[in-house]
């Protein structure tokens, strides 16, 4: 899922050039097995933490009892674009994008997790910008009770999570923050539910616009970002992703990928095709332990 809600105000050539790379990155590993530990924003990460809570779960399961140890993902010309170590409960506790021109790795994400398998640390690293992101999850049991942002040493964000229904502390109503982006601002974002549960709302609080719009029909999830800006679109099946569509209407930009897996449940291809008519695929392979 694609988030663009921080760029407002960026310059129109450098918002559009940030954007292509969130699209390329989506397009690539972090759309799947690895998308857990992808880090934009918090609304970012909470929100597909709900959207694809039992997606996750199932590739965990699958990744656990297939013994993948490495996920590799290559373009058609077998270059390899991005990697993913897997432990042996089926967790992805680090993973690799290549840049194509350079061929080496400018971002690293290393997660950690505790003994009642909560991930509670997030730690990336972009070589190319000299930049270290480090993450913090607290937790009571498995209920995340807290988030922290540190970035060069110094604490920039730093919220608590909130459960408005007490007697139900699975479901995640929003979070509350006295320090966001550096600033001692309060900022607080709310997380609506509709009367199946089904998350269909995501919006900072006094704000106009939302966050992400979310809607359902069938076997398909729609995001929209409540600015406008595009919106991207799941098919899903028993917790499968089929199909996603990525739509940018400030690029003016579609793509469409479909998935294929083998007989293990595992992915074994990506095909894509964008809104220009350029057609390409990526492959997975996958090293066991066993």
């Amino acid at each position: 899922m694609i988030s663009t809600e921080n760029f407002t105000n960026t310059p129109i050539m450098i918002k559009k050039i940030f954007l292509l790379l969130i699209f390329a990155a989506s397009m690539t590993a972090q759309a799947q097995y690895t998308e857990e530990i992808r880090f934009i924003s918090l609304e970012y990460f909470l929100t597909n933490k709900i959207l694809f809570k039992d997606a996750y779960k199932r590739n965990s399961e699958i990744l656990k009892e297939r013994f993948v140890k490495k996920i590799i993902i290559q373009d058609e010309n077998n270059k390899t674009i991005a990697d993913a170590s897997v432990d042996k409960n089926g967790r992805v506790i680090s993973s690799r994008e290549y840049s194509p021109i350079v061929r080496v790795s400018p971002v690293h994400t290393n997660a950690g997790y505790d003994l009642k398998n909560n991930l509670v640390q997030l730690t990336r690293n972009d070589i190319m910008n000299d930049d270290t992101l480090i993450i913090n999850f607290g937790y009571v049991g498995n209920t995340l009770l807290n988030y922290r942002s540190i970035t060069a040493g110094e604490v920039t964000e730093y919220c608590d999570i909130r459960y408005d229904d007490k007697s139900d502390m699975s479901k995640l109503t929003g979070f509350d923050s006295p320090l966001w982006q550096g600033d001692s601002v309060p900022y607080s974002v709310n997380f609506k539910y509709d009367s199946q549960n089904r998350l269909i709302d995501v919006r900072v609080v006094q704000d106009k616009d939302a966050v992400y719009e979310i809607s359902y029909s069938g076997d398909t999830v729609k995001i929209v970002s409540g600015d406008g800006e595009g919106y991207e679109s799941y098919v899903m099946r028993d917790n499968v992703i089929i199909s996603h569509i990525i739509f940018s209407e400030q690029l003016n930009f579609t793509a469409t990928r479909n998935f294929t897996y083998d007989e293990n449940g595992l992915i074994s291809r990506i095909s894509i095709e964008d809104g220009r008519g350029n057609k390409y695929f990526h492959k997975y392979e996958y090293n066991y332990s066993h």
